[in-house]
Order: C-alpha cells, then sequence, then structure tokens
C-alpha cells in the first residue's frame, strides 16, 4: 500500500512537471491571472517553458525584438534554452540559463551584430557592431526584473555622411539602473575617431557623442555637417547630439 501510495505521488508529480513543462503560456494566465509579474503580459500566449517567443518591452534600444527560445538539456545549475534575439537592427544569439529556485536568470551572448542605421534611425549613420561576447543578468524575476549586463565587440564600415571612420572595437555596458553605454574607438578610415551611444530603458532618445581627431581629413559633406553642429577644440572636433532610439 505504501509503495502504491508513493508510486502515485511520482507519477502525479511527473504529470505536474510535464503540464508545467509542456503548458502554454494562456493556461497559466488564467490559472494565475492575479498574481503573473507584470512583465510576462510581453510573452506569446501560445508559449511554453520547452520553447516561445516573447516581445521586447518598449525602451529598449533595439526595440522592437523578439527573443525566441527552444529547451536543451538541463544542468545541475539549471534550466537552459538556446536564445536568439531578432529585429530590423539586431540579431543575436546566445545561452540562457534560470537557476532552479527562478528568481534569476543569466542570458550570455555568444554572437550576433546590430546596424547602427537602424538602431538610431539616423540614415549619416552608418556601420555594423558584431558582437564577439555578452552577457545580461536578470534579478527579481518574481516582481519587476532588474537588468544588467555588458557585451564586446568590433566594428566596422564606420561612417558619417560621407566620411569614413574605418573599423575598430566598442564596449557596451548596462547598469541595473537602466542605464546603458556603448563606447568605441576606430581607426583605417578618413580620421582616427573615438565616441560612445548612451541612452536609458524607457527612453526614446539616446546620446551619440563622436570625437574625431583630424576634422580637415574629412571629405566636404562631412566636414561641413560636423563643423556645423561639432565643437572643435585643441584635441579635435566633438559632436554630441541626441539621436532617436526604435
Amino acid at each position: 500500500m505504501i509503495r502504491f501510495l508513493v508510486l502515485l505521488l511520482v507519477f502525479a508529480a511527473g504529470l505536474a512537471a510535464a503540464a508545467l513543462w509542456l503548458g502554454q503560456m494562456h493556461h497559466l494566465r488564467q490559472a494565475m491571472s492575479d498574481q503573473m509579474p507584470e512583465w510576462t503580459a510581453h510573452i506569446a500566449s501560445d508559449a511554453r517553458l520547452a520553447d516561445g517567443t516573447a516581445g521586447v518591452p518598449l525602451g529598449i534600444p533595439f526595440d522592437p525584438l523578439k527573443l525566441s527560445w527552444s529547451a536543451v538539456v538541463p544542468e545541475g545549475d539549471g534550466l537552459h534554452w538556446d536564445i536568439a534575439l531578432n529585429g530590423p537592427a539586431v540579431k543575436v544569439f546566445g545561452d540562457g540559463r534560470l537557476s532552479w529556485w527562478p528568481e534569476n536568470a543569466t542570458l550570455t551572448l555568444t554572437s550576433g551584430t546590430i546596424e547602427l542605421s537602424e538602431l538610431t534611425k539616423v540614415n549619416a549613420l552608418i556601420g555594423t557592431i558584431r558582437l564577439q561576447s555578452g552577457m545580461v543578468e536578470l534579478k527579481n524575476l518574481f516582481g519587476v526584473p532588474v537588468p544588467s549586463g555588458s557585451m564586446s565587440g568590433r566594428m566596422s564600415g564606420l561612417r558619417v555622411e560621407d566620411a569614413d571612420l574605418g573599423s575598430g572595437v566598442f564596449e557596451g555596458v548596462l547598469r541595473s539602473d537602466g542605464n546603458w553605454i556603448i563606447t568605441f574607438t576606430a581607426e583605417g578610415g578618413n580620421t582616427a575617431a573615438d565616441g560612445s551611444l548612451s541612452g536609458a530603458i524607457g527612453q526614446q532618445y539616446g546620446q551619440f557623442v563622436l570625437r574625431l581627431d583630424d576634422p580637415a581629413a574629412l571629405p566636404a559633406r562631412a566636414a561641413t555637417l560636423l563643423q556645423k553642429f561639432g565643437q572643435a577644440g585643441a584635441d579635435g572636433l566633438t559632436l554630441s547630439v541626441p539621436v532617436p532610439l526604435r
């Protein structure tokens, strides 16, 4: 009799685990509508724990983005997924991990590209960011998630109007207060350059800063534009302008 009860409990636990793993998001909303964290509203109704998609909330600099996931074999530290972020400006791939007590999650970014002209809606700013490594941590999933992270990689084909700024490296940081910044250096074009693109989650405008070592080496159209809006100094010309983000 005791053995039968134990087997029954194991069977019930297995059914519960299968329902959680294969059940769709709309089932969970029906059962726990008043207890679901606000951020889960962005998850597709047919999404499952095993696989699914979710929209990235407005205010992320790469909006609109779609997050998709597909489960792989769990390991000792929790559940694992192959993840992808796709949108007009972004294609990023990586690994998602959720601890067995699902309050925190980690996204490890392994590769991807970001197109600056699509990201900023500024046709005069062109270039491709190639992600080489990155990580995002999400804490407090039971309430309002707190994201933080970093990424790094290379930039190529960087141009402002008709000025060739060559290629270089970049680093990006997302702080827990929602502010983010991408800093870069570039060389091999008309002149050496460095700068940054910064903003905050929830804002639709960011700040683009560009410093040029030798503005006199620029083609005429770019020189006219940058000298009109930039400020000359002992270390070159600096341009600082707000830019709309997607």
